[in-house]
């Protein structure tokens, strides 16, 4: 039982990785925030990292795999706005009217 939970890990982990990678391929440069990339590219190495510590063999702590658990949900939550194309640009211009309009602030 222990190492069906841990191959289901890893598993989740390379998927959080993978779905990061997709974003931030789909990433509009011109219109997504840099802070967007840093946080999917966080989510992969931390990911990433938890798969290494489970492949290796040290015990990964439960908070570790609560955090990969909040990852993987939400990649789940917002499958949907990533998965026919890119994010709505519609946000993203809307924040860069009222970053104009306040004068660099949102």
């Amino acid at each position: 039982m222990d190492a069906l939970l841990k191959w289901a890990a890893i598993g989740a982990c390379l998927l959080i990785v993978a779905a990061s990678i997709c974003r931030v391929s789909k990433m509009q440069w011109r219109s997504s925030r840099f802070a967007w990339f840093l946080v999917y590219v966080a989510a992969a190495v931390f990911a990433f990292g938890t798969a290494l510590d489970l492949l290796i063999g040290y015990r990964v702590s439960w908070y570790t795999l609560v955090g990969i658990g909040g990852l993987g949900l939400y990649v789940l939550v917002t499958w949907r706005q990533w998965a026919a194309s890119d994010p709505p640009l519609e946000t993203c211009s809307r924040r860069g009217e009222l970053r104009r309009r306040n004068g660099g602030a949102v």
